[in-house]
């Protein structure tokens, strides 16, 4: 199975929420992870406001930025080419969605047609799931 997490998704790999065990599970049966590159520095940002609001010590922090850092290299990353930007715009008009839940959605989309093999994209957000699952992902 090819899973592509959206950082709302991803952080849960990290840091303990409501469907983490869920998330692990499906990473843990997957063969690739996918990740837009824009994740990067969405999942650094989240696990700092997550510190800066109490979410975190400042051990959890470091030590969830570690394991993040040291993973990161094992995702299959898509890159942020003009074309993907403007795929995304068509996704956000479609769907109705915000900016960065377009582009994460027309990476995964992006990803599952450049490698023919279906996709199972994951967020905790339930509406850019059934947007992902209408543009004919599977979606968890």
């Amino acid at each position: 199975m090819i899973v592509f997490l959206d950082t709302s998704a991803l952080l849960k790999l990290f840091v303990a929420e409501a469907n983490s065990a869920l998330v692990r599970e499906i990473v843990s049966q997957s063969a690739v992870v996918v990740a837009c590159v824009l994740t990067y520095v969405e999942a650094r940002s989240a696990l700092t406001r997550k510190r800066r609001g109490g979410e975190l010590t400042q051990e959890e922090h470091a030590r969830a930025v570690s394991t993040f850092e040291s993973q990161w290299p094992s995702y299959a990353v898509v890159e942020l080419p003009f074309s993907l930007v403007r795929a995304a715009a068509v996704v956000a008009e479609r769907h109705a969605l915000r900016g960065y839940d377009a582009v994460q959605l027309a990476s995964a989309i992006e990803f599952q047609a450049q490698y023919g093999e279906r996709v199972t994209f994951v967020s905790a957000d339930q509406r850019l799931c059934a947007a992902a699952a209408a543009e004919g992902l599977d979606a968890a």
